[in-house]
């Protein structure tokens, strides 16, 4: 799914605005959308940092929520449930899951 996203992101024009500030930057005009930005600018600016600090926390949770789904269908094996209970379990609980998934996107 990501090599999908970031394949179809390639493929996204430029806006606008973009091509402007690149003009600028090759003209060698100085203004704040032409000067190369850095990783730093993300903590300095506020606005940036609830930005990032909101993607490390929504990224952090859907991974979590992943793994652990993942885990608790190996674990139903140990258990000593047959195959068919352990997949009737997970068919089940599928849709929730991506349902909730949905909601918190």
């Amino acid at each position: 799914m990501r090599r999908v996203v970031l394949i179809r992101r390639f493929r996204l024009p430029k806006s606008t605005g973009c091509k402007d500030a690149i003009h600028e930057h090759e003209a060698g005009v100085e203004s704040d959308r032409s000067r190369a930005a850095s990783i730093v600018d993300i903590f300095r600016r506020k606005d940036l940092l609830v930005a990032f600090a909101g993607l490390l926390v929504f990224y952090s949770l859907t991974d979590l929520a992943a793994n652990a789904k993942r885990q608790f269908g190996t674990y139903v094996n140990v258990v000593g449930l047959t195959v068919q209970h352990s997949s009737l379990i997970s068919l089940l609980t599928r849709p929730v899951s991506i349902g909730l998934a949905v909601w918190f996107i």
